[in-house]
């Protein structure tokens, strides 16, 4: 089979590629090399790409997770622990109080029961606050200077209240509460419990600071990755489908220059042609062949007669077009350009039928390729 055809044919399936080279192919096929102790390495620019966006996403994982273990031992030491013992002491402390309160101005002995609970729940938060707290806290003026919880000084009178209420001893529990004992011991465990509560606060604000600033270290390291890699898989993904059409492209370029060098066979040719007529695209067939004629014909009168004669053949209103790809709008161009070529000083253009050569080729491709096939087969 040839392996050539007319110049003007070819032209019609690779002046699209040609003109469109750079824009499509260039950026996409770019490669870099880069010399390594143990040779070259060479990258063509989607590799490069996807080594950048790796890169990028292995850094920013091992910073984060530097940033995370950071915050875990922070989160993690004694500190946080204090201010949370310390916060359960407040609360329950002022459940009690308020118990106490309430049960003897209101002789109402309904919720004593809790009373109890709370209690437990106070001694249990300043053992663990005893525990944790830094021995550098200076707290003998707190809780009688006794480092354990159940030995809390407010308790055992607060109890003496429960009891009456719980015994409906009502008078005696009001006079309790408001005696000078009960209400001097309460205000002086205020007063020690803030000093030493309120220091600790103050000394674990600057380790909620480096959580903070850890977070936000986490925030910017994954915005800062997201706001690079999100447009490099953009760019890559765009790449990647310009890339598939441009080798789809070509591929179909090639079929069809496939096409036309069987047409350009004497020998293939006809059996090309028995093959349009098995399939019904006979018409087809005809049609290609005459372009492919007029494609070679170099005088001027010949080329008008050649090309009135394809109209008036294949395209005329007055026929039925069988042409799949060939659309109204193509065939009134033709007739248009054929018109005004029909004037003296209008030479007809050699490409009026370039565009009906590249539909007509496109509904002949599959039928030439079961016909490339058959001739494979028959060849094994």
């Amino acid at each position: 089979m040839a392996q050539t055809i007319g110049g003007k044919s070819a032209a019609a399936f690779t002046q699209t590629s040609r003109t469109s080279k750079f824009s499509k192919g260039t950026i996409s096929s770019l490669s870099f090399k880069i010399r390594l102790c143990c040779g070259v390495l060479e990258l063509d620019c989607m590799r490069l790409l996807s080594l950048i966006s790796l890169f990028i996403n292995i850094s920013a994982f091992i910073i984060v997770a530097g940033v995370t273990i950071d915050m875990f031992s922070i989160t993690n030491q004694s500190y946080s622990k204090v201010l949370i013992a310390r916060g359960d002491a407040l609360n329950s402390n002022e459940l009690m109080i308020d118990i106490v309160r309430v049960g003897a101005l209101s002789r109402n002995n309904s919720e004593i029961d809790k009373w109890y609970s709370y209690r437990d729940q106070t001694i249990e938060a300043l053992n663990r606050f005893f525990k944790y707290v830094d021995p550098s806290v200076n707290t003998t003026n707190f809780n009688s200077g006794s480092r354990n919880g159940r030995d809390m000084y407010t308790i055992p009178l607060m109890e003496e209240i429960i009891s009456h209420l719980k015994n409906q001893q009502y008078e005696s529990a009001l006079t309790l509460y408001q005696g000078f004992t009960y209400q001097n011991l309460t205000a002086t465990w205020f007063k020690q419990q803030s000093a030493v509560f309120n220091l600790v606060k103050t000394e674990g604000r600057g380790q909620d600071d480096l959580v903070l600033n850890s977070s936000t270290s986490n925030l910017v390291v994954v915005s800062v990755c997201l706001a690079i890699v999100i447009p490099i898989v953009v760019l890559m993904t765009c790449l990647n489908i310009r890339r598939e059409s441009t080798i789809s492209e070509t591929l179909h370029n090639s079929r069809a220059i496939q096409l036309l060098d069987t047409m350009n066979d004497p020998m293939y040719s006809k059996f090309f042609k028995q093959a349009c007529v098995s399939e019904k695209m006979l018409d087809s067939y005809m049609l290609l062949s005459q372009i492919l004629e007029f494609n070679q014909i170099q005088d001027e009168t010949e080329q008008r007669n050649k090309a009135q004669y394809i109209y008036q053949t294949y395209l005329a209103t007055t026929r039925r077009v069988p042409f799949k790809f060939v659309s109204k709008t193509l065939i009134a161009n033709i007739y248009k350009d054929l018109q005004e070529s029909s004037l003296p000083e209008k030479a007809i253009r050699v490409s009026v039928f370039r565009e009906l050569e590249a539909c007509i080729c496109e509904e002949l491709i599959p039928v030439h390729r079961m016909f490339m096939k058959t001739i494979k087969d028959t060849g094994k």
